[in-house]
Formats: structure tokens, sequence, C-alpha cells
């Protein structure tokens, strides 16, 4: 009908040319959409692409660090830590704190001539690859792009193995690992099947596998970050998610396919879904998380408020010079407020949490961060063991199951 109406008898000119006008337009656009078989994947783009290029190409865990940002934000806080106003109001603190911070890079300094390579500087960026298959054990590999002795692994205490593939000195530094350096400039440590591949990178697939798998991983929309990890759950693992009857939120951990966690100055947390009804799941999850991350900053700020008004003789006595640094700070009121105020600032709205199609993304500035980095620590310190436990529990089921 539409044809007809366009180009029948008596069409007026304008009717035709609309017609074949959008017809053309249709045609160009599923011409550019369609996939083309005989396009060659994309390499990973940036800094970490040489890195990228020597992971295992079925990763299912990829983690890429700016190690250099990461020790300079740790000489940004030693230098705020300096600049608080109970520490700069009190110079007996100071004098400690300074002592302290003294002391830790003498630590470091004589750990970088022990090593060869001072850790503040020596290092710049670090790529890991983890791949989780079922029923084995998880296969790693890491990156790291620095300034690195030919033998640091000897001043590690590995020791060295016979075979020298493409006559690279390999060590033993663990329970089934292996490091190389190469050419002084990066450092690799993988296990037995994935240190070959790794030390030939021009010859490994991972760089446009790890594209295809992880496509947000290499993105520049962001790139300053500290860390991007990027976790692609593996098919055997949701099933037997799925299989889990006595936990109360296995539907929903089982319909992700995959998770994005970034840290620059601030956080993101993003999850793909595999429907509308997990995405749903996943955004209220998200949207609880967002309100505990401000419901814990009112809850430190109240706490701290409670330091300004307690009675200082009736406190337990703490001995020593420590005792007096602790009475000192506490009964200057004002440098006390004014650091509470800088640390621990009154929380703004909710982080928000965004829903683009099945993908959920909470994202989380500077200022919401402030007084959740311990919850984060304890939650990493929990979740972690209990999701390595859970992998074995997995395998020794699954050995159960075939046993006669």
């Amino acid at each position: 009908m539409l044809y007809t109406w366009a180009t029948g008898k008596g069409a007026p000119l304008l009717k035709r040319n609309v017609f074949w006008i959008g017809l053309a337009l249709l045609l160009a656009w599923a011409g550019c959409s369609r996939d083309k078989p005989d396009e060659k994947p994309a390499k990973p783009q940036g800094p970490y692409a040489s890195l990228a290029a020597r992971l295992p190409a079925g990763s299912d865990l990829v983690l890429l660090a700016d190690l250099h940002r990461m020790a300079q934000g740790i000489s940004d806080l030693q230098q705020d830590l300096l600049g608080l106003p109970a520490v700069k109001n009190n110079p007996a603190l100071q004098r400690q704190l300074e002592g302290q911070l003294s002391l830790v890079r003498v630590l470091t300094a004589g750990l970088g001539k022990e090593l060869g390579l001072d850790p503040m500087r020596d290092l710049e960026r670090a790529a890991l690859g983890v791949t989780l298959p079922d029923g084995a054990d998880p296969g790693l590999v890491l990156a790291v792009e620095g300034s690195f002795p030919d033998d640091l692994f000897g001043r590690l205490g590995g020791s060295p193995v016979e075979e020298k593939p493409a006559g690279h000195q390999v060590w033993r530094v663990g329970d089934g690992l292996q490091g190389v350096v190469l050419e002084k400039r990066t450092l690799l440590v993988a296990d037995r099947a994935h240190l070959q591949p790794a030390l030939d990178a021009s010859a490994n697939e991972a760089g446009k596998k790890l594209v295809a798998a992880h496509p947000r991983l290499f993105s520049a929309d962001a790139p300053e970050f500290k860390l991007r990890v990027s976790l692609v759950v593996p098919g055997w693992l949701r099933k037997r998610l799925a299989g889990v009857r006595d936990f109360p939120l296995t539907s929903t951990l089982a319909g992700v396919d995959d998770v994005l966690v970034e840290v620059a100055d601030g956080f993101a947390l993003s999850a793909g879904c595999k429907d509308a009804r997990v995405a749903e799941n996943m955004r209220a999850l998200l949207e609880a998380e967002s309100r505990m991350m401000t419901g814990t900053q009112h809850l430190l700020r109240g706490a701290a408020w409670w330091l300004l008004v307690m009675d200082l003789d009736a406190l337990p006595e703490i001995p020593g010079e420590a005792g007096e640094l602790v009475a000192s700070v506490l009964e200057d009121r004002e440098a006390l407020l004014a650091t509470l105020e800088q640390v621990l600032p009154a929380p703004k709205a909710p982080p928000p949490v965004m829903m683009q199609g099945r993908r959920v993304t909470l994202k989380a500035g500077p200022e919401a961060l402030q007084g959740n980095l311990l919850l984060v620590g304890m939650a990493a310190a929990v979740a972690v063991p209990a999701f390595i436990e859970y992998y074995r529990k997995a395998d020794r089921a699954r050995d159960e199951e075939q046993e006669p």
C-alpha cells in the first residue's frame, strides 16, 4: 500500500521523492549497522594495550591499575593528613606524625635498595587477567610496566628454572607460579600454562578477544582512572548460582552477565543483566547501596560529634605520650570540629543510580566516598574470601556429582 501510495499514477512528485529518499536512507542504515563477518575485532587502545596483549585470551576477570597515580595518591594523602586543623594547631602531634612518615620513607628507601626498585616511583601500570574454568584451578597472568632489575625475583627469594624460553630467565615465585622480567621494563607472573603465550605478545590473540569479552574495559570515557575491574560471569557459575535455593538473592545474582568497577576520584559500579526483571532487581540493590553510603556518612559524623561533648576526665586514661596527644587534640574543640568537617563533610544527595536498557550503574563522587572506605574494605574482606570458598565448594560439588 505504501509503495502504491508513493509510486502510483498521479502520485505527486513530493511523495515519490520522500519515498525513495526514505528507502535509500533505510538501506544505508541497514548496511552500516549489520555485523560484517570479515571485519576484524578491534585491538585494545591506549597505555594498557601492550599489557593486555599478554593476558590470557579467555580471561573472565581483568584488572587494570595505574600504579603511578596510586602512589601519587598516597603521597597526597600524607600531605593532607599534615594539613588537618587538628594537626596544624598541635605542634606535638605534628612532630609525631612527621616522624612516623619520615620512618615510613626510610623503610621504603631501604626496601628499594634491597629490591633494586622504588615502589613509589618505578611502578607505572599493571594488568591482571584471571580465567575461571569449570573444574580446574584458576589461571592468571599479572603484567606490570615499570623499571625492574633482571634478578628481581631472585632478590624476592625465587628459584631459577632451568628451561629458558626465548632466552629469558624464569623464576619459581609461588605455588604453580613463575615470574620473568623482560628487558628490565615488563614484569610477568603467571601459571605455567599461560606463561609462554604471555612472553610472545605479538602471537597472543588476547587483545582482540579481551575487547570483545570486556568492551567497557578499555573505554576512553574516564582515561584518568586509578583502578578498573571487569568480570564476565562464566556460564557454568551462573548455572551453579541458579541451582542454589537457600539464598534470597540467587535469581538476581545468577542473572548478572558482567560487572565493571572503576575507581578514579570517585567510584562507579556497573552491572549488565540478562533480562529486564534482573535489571530492576539490580537497580533496587544499587539504590539500597547508595542510601547506605549516605547513611554511613551520617552515622560516622554522629559518632564523631560525641567527641566534642565528652568529659575528658571521665575517659579511660591512656598512658604515656600517646595519652597526652589524645587529650591535647580533644581539648582544642575548634580545631577538632574543623577537622571533622573536612574529613567527614555533611553528605549531599545519595549517589545516583542510572539504568540504560539492561545495564545498571551506580556513580559516586569523591564526596560520597568520605567515610565509606572502611565499609568498602570490610565488604571486600568478607566478599573476596567468600567468593573463593564458594568457587571451591562448587568445584567439590561437581566432583561429587561425577563420582559413581
